[in-house]
């Protein structure tokens, strides 16, 4: 196995070193690896500039280099003071026994041969060093790998591969100076790379919510071709120092808010649909329009309404619930995105009056004012995505909930061209290669608008909202 092949190779470096070198400084060097794993951590700190001044500003080599650059600056600085008293020490016995070189010559072998000795132990320290090293970035990219890659990372996974399956990645792992919170990085970067379909179920997590409408973000879900890497599970190191990820990945604040994340939540979300941290949590997460219910709440309480109002109120609810949701951020912003606001439904009482045997009679009937838009705005908003129509801030007072979003600026609908008057008449043929004009409407501009709305739990995930003077049903989405 390539482990192996790699412990014999350092092992037997260190030992012909050593006994090339002498006791001494094979003595300085096995402690310098020893004092060298220790300090490594603690002297990072003093390293960090150095991947920027040597080019390499990726966040990766940020965490990387300066523990190596660490290593090797204690393992140079000890070294080469071994160097310097092996000398010292060698010209002493040489010159002590210049008169007998017997004695310089046993002195001689003994000195190579405990230099073998100590060269041996210290290509075991270096061994669990670079076995540690494996395992530390194996962890992640073994998790990540793909039949794209190839080079040192190829060779990095199979090295890897064979610490895991000779159960040197164990012992390697206990001498390990990687956090906990390393290691549940590299468990969300692998569910999220081997699961592409996984996404949809990232962005409704509690503190993704408001993370997802940032310009940012949004970018980069635009980006298609940043869309095919992942999705096409591309070599990591092409997602990774892809543009648009690497900005990302070296944004502070997204960095910040990133740290606030309880990973292992996150993780398990992914995995199940459901979160351990914000379970209890009677507001925090995504909602989703339950028409059903809805429907159902409506015709309890309008007893009154006639059949053909009851259809037109399930086509009403149908339509404007169509991609209706509600989530609410941990941070306490709160977004309403869909096609159409549910505004505007009302329910009255509609009295006739009609002549019937030569007199006039009063009848009331109970009907339903629904304020569908015109067929030539309904038609494009069909047709568009689901997207934002209101934002702002929700809030808990005491055990009270509630929501207030607005729309600050116009924004505008755009109608679909419709057959021009001009047309010719029913039964003509339009001259030949023609095509009869359609009337293009100009974008009709939406005026602001602010929404302020309790907010009720009610039990099963289900959560009552008040757009205008009607409550409508959410249902909490859980997977």
């Amino acid at each position: 196995m390539t482990i192996w092949l790699l412990a014999v190779l350092i092992i037997a470096f260190y030992g012909i070193t050593g006994r090339a070198v002498g006791m001494v400084y094979s003595f300085a060097s096995f402690f310098a690896a020893i004092i060298g794993a220790i300090l490594a951590p603690l002297l990072s700190n003093f390293f960090t500039s150095v991947p920027e001044l040597v080019g390499l500003p990726h966040p990766i080599w940020k965490v990387v280099l300066p523990p190596t650059m660490a290593f090797l600056a204690v393992v140079f600085v000890v070294a080469s003071i071994g160097g310097v008293v092996q000398r010292k020490v060698y010209l002493y016995f040489k010159y002590r026994n210049r008169n007998d070189e017997t004695k310089f010559f046993r002195w001689e072998r003994m000195n190579r041969n405990l230099g073998l000795v100590l060269g041996l132990f210290t290509g075991l320290i270096y061994l669990i060093v670079v076995s540690v090293g494996i395992w530390i970035a194996g962890y992640a990219t073994g998790q990540v790998k793909s039949e794209s890659d190839h080079g040192g990372l190829k060779l990095l996974n199979r090295l890897y591969a064979d610490a895991q399956s000779t159960g040197l990645g164990r012992f390697a792992a206990v001498f390990g100076p990687a956090p906990v919170e390393y290691y549940e990085a590299a468990d969300l970067a692998g569910l999220l790379y081997n699961n592409p379909n996984v996404y949809e179920r990232l962005v409704t997590y509690p503190n993704m919510i408001s993370l997802q409408h940032r310009d940012d973000i949004k970018a980069l879900t635009a980006a298609t071709n940043v869309v095919e890497l992942i999705k096409g599970k591309s070599g990591i190191v092409a997602i990774l120092t892809h543009p648009a990820v690497l900005g990302l990945i070296q944004n502070t604040e997204l960095r910040a808010e990133y740290d606030k994340l309880d990973k292992a939540d996150l993780v398990r979300f992914l995995s199940t649909g459901k979160s351990e941290k914000w379970k209890d949590d009677p507001l925090v997460g995504y909602w989703r329009f339950d028409a059903k219910s809805t429907e159902e709440q409506f015709f309890s309480k309008y007893k009154k309404l006639k059949p053909p109002d009851r259809t037109r109120l399930s086509n009403y609810l149908k339509v404007t619930g169509s991609g209706l949701t509600l989530s609410f951020g941990t941070d306490q912003q709160a977004f309403v995105e869909g096609r159409l606001l549910p505004l505007g439904l009302g329910f009255k009482d509609e009295i006739r009056k009609s002549v019937k045997d030569g007199e006039v009679v009063t009848v009331t009937n109970f009907v339903a004012t629904l304020p569908l838009p015109a067929p030539y705005l309904l038609t494009p908003l069909l047709a568009s995505p689901p997207g934002m129509l209101v934002k702002g801030t929700w809030k808990k007072d005491g055990d009270k909930l509630s929501f207030e979003v607005s729309r600050p600026s116009s924004g505008t609908l755009t109608p679909t061209p419709s057959p021009s008057t001009n047309a010719p008449p029913v039964g003509t043929m339009p001259a030949p290669g023609t095509t009869p004009p359609a009337v293009v409407r100009p974008p009709i501009p939406l005026p602001p608008l602010k929404l302020t709305s309790d907010l009720e739990p009610s039990g099963a995930n289900k959560l009552s909202v008040k757009f205008g003077n009607e409550i409508f049903i959410f249902e909490r989405v859980e997977d």
